[in-house]
């Protein structure tokens, strides 16, 4: 996780889009940065943090 963690923060670090975590989550890239910052030891598979989570999903 830490090679992705570190792969990410330089790859979509000031863009727009929607990262796929393969485990049913779609996360924009300023929240999948957030996600990693605020929580660098929680996995994909877990889900994204409450925090991050609309109304939408």
């Amino acid at each position: 996780m830490a090679c992705v963690r570190t792969l990410l923060e330089h790859a979509i670090a000031n863009l727009n889009g929607i990262l796929g975590t393969n485990y049913e989550s779609l996360v924009s890239f300023p929240d999948a940065m957030r996600w990693l910052t605020l929580h660098p030891y929680r996995h994909f598979r877990e889900g994204p943090p409450p925090e991050l989570l609309t109304d939408d999903g």
